[in-house]
């Protein structure tokens, strides 16, 4: 469960709860006595399945480490009943007779009952934990405040929100401060928790107006047609006709094609899902080309008060609009995973934004929608793309902490993922670094945003030594990087002098022994960056679309939820890795100058097996990775680690493979296996629940067969070669053959 526990595993698991309860209470044998722990950890589950959005960071691991032990548990018992309760009454008996372990059914209970109560202590420290109990009070809030019932406390919201997002007013926030205390003790906060979790507090306001969630509930209009003429263009009326150039996200995706294989020239290239021989659900589809989808989504119809006349351009269409059109369509792609069509949608909102487009409540800011364009460049592949979009979504040349706000420190972030993927370690270990700094200067060294980006950086430098690398060329009077050209160069170097200096001296402050070690074991430490990314909101709201962003703080996706810093860089390490080569082997064989064998009980799972020498076997390897356009490095151990570019629901990303080479003890034969997924630089989310929790497929049986099937052909040639080689007639054998012939004669 390194990927987290997300709300569809918590009711899958109680599907499975409620479902050994009943089989339980309606058991008439001796796992009936079960019954009570069952009905408890069913109750317990449901609980927790009502407070999961509740449920701080910082209580996740417990959760996960729960979920592990429950789900063994309830899997077991579940197939133990369905099968015991498909029984007739006289085969139950023999059973209870034959089967039944009073030592195993005292087992049984024992676990259930340790599940039980390990539900029940964190459900408990759920209940009682500060954060969730204000979280739900401003969900009480909210609601209120959407029901029109505190129209008073908004003027105070509004106050403490444009105080943050103008970084001043302090005096005026503090005079708004008391009546925000008051509503909290209202709904059963008191004051001393809500001094304590202020910043907490101010964090939701400041995302709950940004997405509108304050705003109070009317009506729904009847139709178009009862609004007043003025308005009568302000949100046009889609029709059941198919609109030239819009797409249409209600219908469903076209099945996904069978994979082929295309050359990898580039990482922006599209290179098919080779682990998959056949199409599936999660085989990696094409990108639906808008024109050709027949049906249009009919949007939300948005609720307007006060209503004012929207500017028209010279088509007599409304601006005001185009632009709620457009967002409504954007999330819809969005939501569906269409980035190739978000990324279109976003661009014409974009170009709307620079010519002057605005709605009555003020213009998109232009700096997120270049940070939405370059997420979706992320996602779809288009590497070089989302690296030029996310430096331009950075406000100013400016790098010092004091200048960098949480809109820059995300597209750092961004950018720093996308370097890496572009094979980029030094940009990576700049940009990266520009979010330290921001992050440090804004929130200190003990946020875990702040020590998540620490802990990457730090393994990029102890894996990569980039930091060092660029720092060093810096006082060489040396730029090996090529972002933030705008930036002045010695500015540049301060900033990496500082991440360098900055990062001593938190590791100076690490002073628990056990930490200490783990840091000095160096690789061994990075099964945590191994997997993704902390969860974020993976969903954006129209608002961010078509209003001003009210505070930096709100800002949408501050980092890549589905990125694998340490899967990342550990391939990016082993595709830089250069054996030492030996002067009297050739350089595409001196990987498998000394090639481990393997006895012949193991040999039976060896993928490929040949008579022919390890020579023709790595070379032919070799050449048909290049002949698919393949990148690939020759690693320890005779084994070739290759870089596969791969999609799956729509998100690109790189994984590792690699391609063991062996002898088989005793005999003259070689062979070859391909490994699982050593790497992979993105989880895929799950369908149906964001981006709560991700999948990782380890299989490679598409590319296992690939390798086979060339090594198949390659073989195949060889032998109709030597076949023809011994039927022709030699040089002396033809000769006697004529001689022969002419003493016939």
């Amino acid at each position: 469960m390194s990927f987290g526990v997300s709300i569809g595993d918590i009711l899958k698991l109680l599907e499975i709860a409620t479902r050994v309860y009943k089989n339980c209470r309606d058991c008439p044998g001796e796992y009936k006595t079960l019954t009570n722990e069952a009905r408890n950890l069913t109750n317990l589950l449901e609980d927790i399945s009502d407070k999961y959005d509740a449920i701080p960071a910082s209580k996740r691991q417990q959760l996960v480490d729960v979920y592990g032990t429950c789900v063994e548990l309830l899997q077991e018992l579940d197939k133990i009943l369905i099968h015991y309760n498909g029984l007739d009454s006289k085969s139950k008996r023999a059973w209870d007779r034959l089967k039944w372990d009073e030592q195993r059914s005292r087992a049984l209970r024992e676990k259930l009952t340790s599940s039980v109560v390990m539900l029940n202590t964190f459900y408990t420290s759920l209940i009682h934990d500060n954060q969730v109990l204000i979280l739900e009070a401003l969900g009480r809030l909210e609601r209120d405040y959407r029901g029109g019932h505190r129209e008073e406390s908004l003027v105070s919201v509004g106050k403490i929100v444009s105080g943050v997002a103008q970084e001043e007013n302090e005096d005026e926030d503090d005079a708004a401060w008391p009546q925000i205390i008051r509503d909290l003790e209202d709904v059963g906060v008191s004051s001393r928790d809500v001094e304590d979790y202020r910043d907490f507090i101010v964090d939701w306001f400041v995302r709950a107006v940004n997405e509108g969630r304050l705003m109070e509930e009317r009506d729904e209009p009847q139709s178009l047609a009862t609004f007043p003429q003025g308005l009568s263009i302000a949100l046009p009326v889609p029709s059941n006709e198919r609109v030239q150039g819009m797409p249409s996200y209600e219908t469903p995706r076209f099945p996904p094609p069978a994979p082929e294989l295309r050359p990898l020239p580039s990482p922006t290239s599209n290179f098919p899902d080779l682990r998959s021989a056949s199409p599936s659900l999660d085989s990696p589809t094409t990108q639906a080309d808008p024109k050709a989808l027949t049906a249009v989504q009919t949007p939300q119809t948005a609720s307007i008060s006060n209503p004012i006349q929207s500017s028209i351009d010279e088509n007599g269409s409304s601006t005001e609009g185009n632009l709620i059109w457009t967002a409504q369509q954007i999330v819809a792609a969005w939501e569906e995973r269409d980035f190739v069509a978000a990324e279109t949608l976003l661009e014409k909102q974009l170009a709307a934004v620079e010519g002057g487009g605005t709605i009555n409540t003020g213009q998109p800011d232009r700096r997120v929608l270049l940070h939405l364009i370059g997420v979706c460049a992320s996602y779809s592949g288009n590497f070089l793309k989302a690296k030029h979009l996310f430096q331009r979504a950075f406000n100013g040349i400016y790098l010092s902490g004091g200048n960098i706000d949480d809109g820059d420190i995300a597209a750092a972030r961004w950018l720093g993922d996308t370097c890496l993927h572009l094979n980029e370690p030094h940009n990576t270990a700049f940009a990266w670094g520009v979010a330290l700094e921001g992050l440090t200067a804004r929130y200190g060294t003990s946020r875990d945003l702040t020590w998540r980006v620490y802990e990457e950086l730090d393994l990029l430098n102890r894996l990569l030594q980039s930091i060092t690398t660029v720092a060093h060329s810096f006082r060489r009077n040396f730029d090996p990087t090529d972002i933030f050209l705008s930036s002045h160069a010695k500015e540049k170097s301060s900033l990496m002098i500082s991440v360098l200096s900055r990062m001593d001296k938190i590791a100076s402050n690490i002073s628990t022994p056990d930490h200490m070690h783990a840091l000095a074991k160096g690789i061994n430490t990075t099964a945590e960056l191994q997997s993704p990314r902390p969860r974020t909101d993976s969903n954006f709201a129209e608002t961010y679309l078509v209003e001003p962003l009210v505070s930096s703080r709100a800002w949408p996706l501050q980092w890549d939820a589905t990125f694998s810093p340490g899967d990342a860089i550990l391939l990016q390490r082993n595709m830089s890795f250069q054996l030492p080569r030996n002067p009297m082997v050739p350089p595409n064989l001196s990987f498998v100058e000394y090639t481990p064998t393997v006895g012949l009980v193991h040999a039976k799972n060896l993928h490929y097996i040949t008579k022919r020498d390890i020579k023709w076997l790595a070379e032919t390897v070799q050449a048909g990775l290049r002949e698919m356009g393949i990148e690939y490095r020759c690693g320890i151990g005779a084994t070739l680690i290759c870089r596969l570019n791969q999609r799956s629901d729509n998100f690109a990303f790189f994984e590792g493979i690699g391609i063991k080479f062996r002898k088989v003890q005793f005999r003259s034969l070689y062979g070859l296996k391909v490994t699982p997924v050593l790497w992979a630089t993105r989880g895929v989310p799950t369908q149906g629940n964001g981006f709560l929790s991700l999948k990782a497929r380890k299989g490679t049986e598409g590319f296992r067969d690939i390798i086979k099937g060339f090594l198949e052909r390659a073989e195949d040639e060889e032998k109709i070669a030597e076949s023809q080689l011994k039927t022709k007639p030699s040089w002396k054998s033809s000769k006697s053959l004529k001689l022969s012939s002419e003493k016939g004669t």
